[in-house]
Formats: C-alpha cells, structure tokens, sequence
C-alpha cells in the first residue's frame, strides 16, 4: 500500500502464493478520519500489485451496496438503466448507478457474457472523468455468493473491529483472480489523485453530493 497509508486493522479474505484479497481500515497520514477497503493484490514474482479496489468510505454506504448487490446476486436486478463506460467485451445483463456527476459515475452491474462465454458476475465500478472520457478508478468483482459471503464478513468484521489484523484466514486459498474490463489480469492501477469536494457544509450540499461524498475518499490511493 502506499506510504501514506496507515493500516490499523485488516481480514484476509484469501492469500496464496499470487494473489492476496483482504479488507483493511486505514487513515491517511494527514487525517483522523477511517475508511475500509477491499484490495486484491498479485504477486507475479516481482512483489505485490494493486489489481482492484473497492473502497467501502462510511457505514452507511456499506449498507446500501450491500443491499444492492445481494438483490443483484438474487437475481433481482434491474435492467441497465444507463448505458456503462464498461468494455465491449462484457454483455451486461443488468445494471444500476449508485451516483452520477459531470465528474464521478459508481455503478454495479451484472455481466451475462465475456466474449462468448456465458457468465454471471456482479461488478462494482468507479469511474472517473478524465479528457472526456470515462475513465476506471475502482472496480471489485463477485463470482458467486460464497466469494460473496467471504468479502462481506471480511469487511463486517473490519467495520466491527473484530477482524485479525494480521492473521490471513484462508492461506493457500484456490480463489482466482479478478479480471479487469479488458477481460485479463491487467496492470497496475493509477495512483492517487486528489478528489475536489468544494468546501461546503454538510447542510449546504445537494443530496447528490451528500451520497458521493459518503462513498468517495478524499484521496483515491
């Protein structure tokens, strides 16, 4: 992670030999404030890389994706609603967005198809507008509802204060990897880029900014 995180608890969800999945709290070095996330990470012999992110900034917004994506997994999802900056290489077969500015769009989608192989996959994305052009900042992936189960007692427990901070539960784990939008492994995500807010009171913002400001971090790491 980089240098100006600083950990303060973690629950692996899987570890092997090449690739790490784990929810950890954190703060950043210049603030108070706390915030959860899944990572996955992998090791193709040169050390770890960051793969995917999924930041879970408040509570509240935990419980909102959550409710989302188990109606997702339940088969209950809606029509895509928006047409996704996702890859032409995904069939999407339901879709939902979160929230959407001229600046921010997070979505969960369900993919039905990889090229021609058939899927059902729950995806969540954060994309970034940049140059015109939407572009992905975060994404996590869900196969299944016991990978499901996995990620969402990981991060309960890390909300809790419950987790194992340095204790990986599932060492050797046969999980695969997460694959990106170009449907491969792909490569190392930006870095972090700061997340202009304005500077207004919580009273004073629209709900629109109220619900991106819940789920954004102030800096994307």
């Amino acid at each position: 992670m980089h240098s100006s995180v600083q950990v303060q608890a973690r629950e692996d969800i899987y570890r092997n030999n090449e690739w790490w999945k784990s929810a950890v709290r954190y703060r950043f070095e210049d603030s108070d404030a706390t915030e959860v996330a899944v990572y996955l990470w992998h090791d193709d012999g040169d050390g770890w890389t960051r793969k995917n992110k999924y930041v879970v900034k408040t509570a509240e917004a935990w419980a909102e994706d959550r409710e989302r994506i188990e109606r997702f997994l339940s088969g209950e999802f809606p029509e895509p609603d928006e047409t996704f900056p996702t890859s032409d290489y995904y069939t999407l077969t339901g879709g939902e967005t979160v929230f959407h500015n001229e600046e921010w769009w997070k979505a969960i989608v369900n993919v039905g198809m990889k090229g021609d192989y058939e899927a059902d996959e729950v995806m969540i994305y954060l994309w970034q507008k940049r140059e015109g052009d939407w572009r992905r900042r975060q994404k996590s992936t869900i196969k299944s509802e016991n990978a499901w189960a996995e990620l969402s007692t990981a991060v309960d427990a890390v909300l809790e204060g419950t987790s194992s901070t340095h204790n990986a539960r599932t060492e050797g784990h046969s999980a695969g990897p997460e694959t990106n939008a170009q449907g491969t492994t792909g490569g190392r995500e930006k870095s972090s880029t700061e997340v202009s807010k304005g500077s207004a009171a919580d009273g004073e913002m629209t709900p629109l900014e109220r619900e991106i400001d819940a789920h954004l971090s102030a800096t994307l790491e």
